[in-house]
């Protein structure tokens, strides 16, 4: 009954002006994910960036209004390039709080230790295979809400620390 209430009280909070952004340069693999979620999470508002600019552009004007930062970045580490990603993800790491201590989740087809290893090197918050036909990618994202959305307390919307 006390981890009901917990998971409840955990669900409530992260629903809260609840946005996650996407940063992807497929569109179809864009397009996959933002069904998912919209899917998945109908509450949550999807944020897209198709490149490393939109992405700093719009974690950068959290600075103007925190509500509108997201709660979980998925970040692609092809972006076309890994060495792409991996610039990404460390631009976001400098940026001030509270946009720096958003969990960041790296997208990958890759499941070789060494990638898995620099991602968390590099200061992911998780690392997430993508699924290989589009059947998978409805029972991924339901597995990745239930763990990120329901049992993981994230950021408040007001980041107020």
């Amino acid at each position: 009954m006390k981890n009901d209430i917990r998971s409840s009280t955990v669900r409530t909070q992260n629903f809260r002006q609840a946005r996650i952004l996407i940063i992807e340069n497929d569109p179809a693999q864009l397009a996959m994910i933002e069904h998912c979620l919209r899917v998945c999470l109908p509450e949550v508002e999807p944020i897209k960036a198709i490149d490393e600019q939109q992405a700093i552009t719009y974690l950068s004007a959290g600075k103007l209004d925190e509500s509108k930062l997201p709660k979980l970045i998925l970040l692609d580490m092809l972006m076309p390039h890994r060495d792409d990603s991996w610039r990404i993800l460390r631009r976001i790491k400098e940026l001030p709080a509270p946009a720096n201590q958003i969990p960041v989740l790296m997208l990958s087809y890759s499941a070789d230790v060494d990638d898995v290893s620099e991602s968390y090197d590099q200061g992911s918050s998780s690392y997430l295979v993508k699924p290989a036909n589009d059947d998978e990618w409805l029972a991924y994202f339901q597995m990745l809400c239930k763990y990120w959305w329901e049992t993981v307390s994230l950021p408040l919307a007001d980041y107020r620390y």
